[in-house]
């Protein structure tokens, strides 16, 4: 009978238990309070006590295990980053007549509460070490971006909410396919984050911007250097010259010193003529001659 009742109701559609849209007007991401969101699971498919649970722990309940990790985030407490009037916060709810058998959970906004309950729903506490789960009213808010969506199987009898279109037996999209809330993007999991890359981009253009000024004093100081030992031409003058200076010549090759040769000695007629006349033997002595 209930399962019939749910059907009328979501054939008919109940746009009366959709949360009305918060004012807010805050869309930056800044709220450091995020959690991880994790999907459980436990019970028998085909029996009626399959359930799922949306958790912000990973192992918070003895008897479900670890179905999938979602990539978004969710807020766990209202701060000025991102108030309570930005903010919706998920419930679970069981309805249990048999641990076995007819056996569900589902995760419900405030406004819901009157429709489940009229279901045979109950709250109930959130799971041993888990935190609450805040999602954004409209998207956008708070920088919320990502949808959120509750699925529903009549055959089942269960209910579980993901990030994902997808397609999977015997399920189908509640609330008339409308995103439930909106979480926050993963990859920018925290505002520090952000806060932690701005900062260095900033410290980086520093440095770069002071080595370029560093190398460019470096070079501007050689060139001084170069040029006041060389002794380059400005503006018409040599480095020491003064405008009354008189023109020097242009210098077209480098100036050579002269080269001293040595005057090539006469011989003295006065000097005997040496001669080395020695037999091969050796026997004959030296011989002049006059």
């Amino acid at each position: 009978m209930i399962r019939f009742t749910k059907l009328a109701l979501l054939l008919y559609g109940f746009s009366f238990f959709l949360e009305c849209s918060a004012d807010c007007s805050i869309t930056k991401d800044t709220s450091s309070k995020k959690s991880s969101l994790y999907l459980l699971w436990g019970g028998t498919p085909g029996t009626g006590g399959l359930v799922h649970l949306l958790s912000t722990a990973e192992k918070s309940e003895p008897t479900l295990t670890l179905e999938s990790t979602l990539s978004e985030r969710s807020i766990y407490e209202p701060d000025s980053d991102c108030p309570a009037e930005c903010l919706i916060e998920l419930t679970p709810m069981e309805f249990t007549l048999s641990v076995e058998f007819n056996h569900s959970i589902t995760m419900a906004r405030p406004a819901e509460f009157t429709f489940y309950h009229w279901l045979g729903f109950q709250s109930r506490p959130n799971p041993a070490g888990a935190q609450k789960i805040y999602c954004a009213s409209t998207k956008g808010c708070c920088g919320a971006n990502v949808n959120l969506y509750r699925y529903v199987s009549f055959l089942y009898n269960d209910y579980f909410v993901t990030t994902a279109i997808m397609q999977k037996d015997h399920y189908g999209l509640d609330n008339m396919g409308i995103p439930i809330c909106y979480v926050w993007d993963g990859s920018n999991n925290s505002s520090s984050i952000k806060d932690k890359l701005k900062w260095a981009g900033i410290l980086l253009g520093i440095a770069i911007a002071t080595l370029l000024i560093v190398g460019l004093i470096a070079l501007i100081t050689v060139w001084f250097i170069k040029s006041g030992s060389t002794g380059s031409k400005v503006d018409g003058l040599y480095q020491g010259d003064s405008a009354d200076s008189p023109p020097r010549p242009v210098e077209t090759q480098e100036t050579q010193e002269p080269v001293h040769h040595e005057p090539k000695k006469q011989p003295n007629p006065q000097q005997k003529k040496h001669f080395d006349i020695s037999d091969p033997r050796g026997e004959f002595p030296d011989a002049y001659i006059d």
